[in-house]
């Protein structure tokens, strides 16, 4: 983030010249005079938050929440229909919504919003033929929004 003095167009603290891009000149003491601002840049400027740490590099850190809400379950049920069938169903289900905020509270910095919906189900059939044969079947089915 832009320093303090950065904001006032005082950029002596980065230690390398900057020039003037009409003249090609470099600034004196690496200082923008006022007069030379954008109107329009000062505005964009207003936007990016005060740094939160020393120095001019990584001086921006923030801690923000990131709201979530999950609903889920899972269902399951065997069935002994008889000695020799055996059935079994299974339901599961899961739903989030998810809202990430942008950094610095910018008004042009995105965040973000994820909701899923995702839902499974699962039917399996086993069938004895004999004592050393089985016949077993399974059908599942997913889906996701």
């Amino acid at each position: 983030m832009p320093t303090a003095l950065q904001r006032t167009g005082d950029f002596s603290e980065l230690g390398n010249r900057i020039f003037d891009p009409l003249s090609g000149a470099a600034f004196p003491g690496n200082r923008i005079p006022v007069s030379r601002f954008n109107n329009i840049s000062q505005q964009v400027a207003s936007f990016y938050p005060a740094p939160t740490a020393s120095g001019t590099a990584n001086n921006f850190v923030e801690n923000v929440t990131q709201p979530s809400n999950q609903q889920s379950f899972d269902v399951k049920s065997d069935f002994h229909l008889t000695s020799k069938l055996v059935m079994f169903a299974r339901e599961s289900f899961s739903q989030r919504d998810l809202t990430t905020p942008p950094t610095g509270d910018f008004h042009f910095a995105g965040g973000s919003t994820a909701n899923s919906r995702n839902q499974n189900a699962v039917v399996g059939i086993t069938y004895t033929l004999s004592p050393n044969k089985i016949s077993e079947t399974r059908s599942g089915s997913t889906g996701s929004r």
